[in-house]
């Protein structure tokens, strides 16, 4: 169990990764139009860790559904052109 101290150091770094990836994606845009799928899974990956520390299994099936809902709505807008792979990524 973690005391709230080490509940804030986490949040923290889930803000900083999320500052982090946000402004990588951004400037790879920029420069290329495109955002790298290494960067994307990167960032999934370390987010699902984030959320187990942050909620164990509980932050794993919080994470799922986030990613799911994202891929759930913007998948047919893709596939009809409407959105970049970027924005499902």
């Amino acid at each position: 169990v973690f005391h709230s101290h080490e509940l804030m150091e986490i949040s923290r770094a889930i803000d900083a990764t999320a500052c982090a990836f946000i402004l990588a994606c951004w400037a790879t845009d920029l420069r290329s139009r495109s955002i790298p799928n290494f960067l994307t899974g990167a960032v999934l990956v370390v987010g699902f860790v984030l959320q187990f520390l942050q909620l164990s299994s509980f932050g794993l099936l919080l994470a799922a559904l986030g990613a799911g809902c994202n891929v759930a709505v913007l998948l047919a807008p893709w596939a009809l052109g409407g959105v970049g792979g970027g924005d499902v990524k």
